[in-house]
């Protein structure tokens, strides 16, 4: 299961639907972050996260 209060801004996010992208913002709800993919802004739920990969320098 993905905490979302884990995720910092510059994390790659890959959603279930396969969209890859870079969260731009934690609203800090734990339910929904926003992402920059292909220039556009993305507002992704919680539960259409699949995989995140942690910021270079982050563990």
């Amino acid at each position: 299961m993905i905490n979302l209060y884990d995720i910092q801004v510059g994390d790659g996010i890959t959603t279930k639907k396969g969209l890859q992208g870079i969260c731009t913002e934690n609203m800090g709800d734990g339910q929904w972050i926003e992402i920059e993919c292909d220039g556009n802004i993305e507002l992704v739920h919680s539960q259409d996260i699949q995989d995140v990969q942690p910021a270079a320098g982050q563990n």
